[in-house]
């Protein structure tokens, strides 16, 4: 996995500011959620993302230079406050939906707790939390490479959650139903 070479950094508590040196990136092409990528960088990025997790799979601690990194946890909001959410949701704005909008909002409602559970079920590995293409340059003469970035909310977690997230926001939505499966089959394929 890429990541930018780190050479010095330092912290001034006092002033509250802090600086980093890293490699330079500027032959890189900086990541555009907004445009997605190709395929073939998706299907890069799977392959990373795969050999990441791979890396740590099924450890269940992993050490930092101060602690040992914490679990993922999804937003903690109990049933009741995500229900009352949805009803809030719906009331404020039901009519501009169409029947089958509101039911997908109560379907996920009903089941999005049972999913948490399932998630959370998991073998652990070390998770980026903040996975999309805003986070990454790519380098290489065709610019497929991912180099991630922007590492400070690292966890131990389900390692679907990066999986997720790089899915729904590196590419489009027509592309991403049509490249899915073979991404998801690289991203198995390197663990």
């Amino acid at each position: 996995v890429h990541t930018a070479h780190y050479y010095t950094g330092m912290v001034d508590e006092k002033m509250q500011r802090g600086y980093v040196v890293l490699e330079d990136l500027s032959d890189c092409m900086q990541g555009d959620a907004e445009l997605g990528c190709s395929p073939t960088q998706l299907m890069e990025i799977a392959g990373a993302l795969g050999t990441l997790h791979a890396t740590f799979w099924g450890l269940s601690t992993v050490q930092t230079v101060d602690s040992p990194l914490q679990s993922w946890r999804p937003t903690a909001m109990s049933c009741s406050q995500r229900t009352a959410k949805y009803a809030r949701f719906l009331g404020r704005h039901g009519h501009l939906l169409t029947t089958e909008q509101r039911t997908l909002v109560t379907q996920l409602e009903a089941e999005l707790q049972p999913a948490l559970e399932r998630l959370l079920r998991q073998p652990e590995t070390l998770i980026h939390c903040d996975f999309h293409l805003e986070n990454m340059v790519f380098k290489g003469p065709m610019e497929t490479i991912p180099i991630i970035l922007d590492w400070q909310t690292v966890a131990r977690g389900p390692g679907v959650v990066d999986v997720a997230r790089g899915l729904v926001e590196c590419m489009p939505t027509e592309m991403r139903r049509a490249e899915q499966s073979r991404i998801i089959t690289r991203y198995t394929d390197t663990l």
